[in-house]
């Protein structure tokens, strides 16, 4: 999965949006392994995707229940090592945390786009002027306000700071009114879940527990691969597969 998912990188012929998000794998009823999700309202496992446009690059496998936000930073990890050139990471109100922001800047170098509440507040500890701050109060570290504010948040992240810079990051989110048109893409997940479930079997129905994760495993990497060879031969949507005979 992880080298189809680097090949899909070297193949893309432009930067593009990345997307995560999870989507349920639906259980029988009768599946006494599976656990109840109540937003569902199904019995069910998880698959958490990093999408690199129309690109799927990895998935992480959990359970029914399991928080997203705990399966993110080893997916990013992962799709780091495969160097994607991406505009922006946009994610639903489900990962909005500091942590989260500051763990997705660090890796990426990229502003996340994480949805936020209508009631959400602009944070002191956020502000420029409190970044500057904690670096010079840290000058004996090798703090240096005259650095560029990338090198700024990235002392911070250094010297124990990941939340204030999360912080920041959140703010800049919050104050942005052009946001919601900047995560308009996000929207389109929900139909490309579809159209890997509409093109192979991404359930666990009929499954044994003990192999379950094994075949999810090798129905999305099948459908990697489809994606890839439709991206390498350039065609112009990856993802139509109306052609096959």
């Amino acid at each position: 999965m992880e080298l189809v998912g680097a090949q899909l990188v070297k193949a893309a012929d432009k930067a593009q949006d990345g997307i995560i998000d999870s989507t349920p794998l639906e259980a029988s009823r009768y599946n006494k392994h599976a656990l109840f999700n109540p937003h569902y309202q199904i019995k069910m496992d998880k698959s958490h995707i990093f999408h690199y446009g129309n690109y799927p690059l990895y998935m992480l496998y959990s359970g029914g229940t399991t928080n997203d936000k705990t399966c993110l930073y080893p997916l990013i990890q992962k799709v780091a090592g495969m160097d994607p050139n991406m505009f922006a990471i946009i994610l639903d109100a489900g990962y909005d945390s500091f942590e989260i922001h500051a763990k997705i800047w660090r890796t990426f170098k990229i502003q996340p786009l994480i949805q936020f509440r209508e009631d959400a507040i602009i944070h002191e500890e956020g502000t420029l002027e409190r970044i500057n701050h904690w670096v010079n109060k840290k000058w004996r570290e090798g703090g240096d306000t005259s650095k560029s504010l990338e090198e700024k948040l990235q002392f911070l992240c250094d010297h124990g700071r990941e939340e204030q810079v999360g912080k920041y990051l959140r703010n800049i989110n919050c104050l942005d009114l052009d946001f919601h048109d900047k995560c308009k893409n996000r929207s389109d997940c929900e139909r490309k879940h579809k159209h890997i479930k509409d093109t192979v079997k991404f359930d666990i129905r009929g499954l044994l527990h003990t192999s379950k994760k094994m075949y999810t495993f090798a129905n999305f990497i099948s459908y990697q691969i489809r994606i890839l060879a439709h991206a390498q031969l350039k065609f112009k949507k990856v993802n139509e597969f109306s052609k096959y005979i």
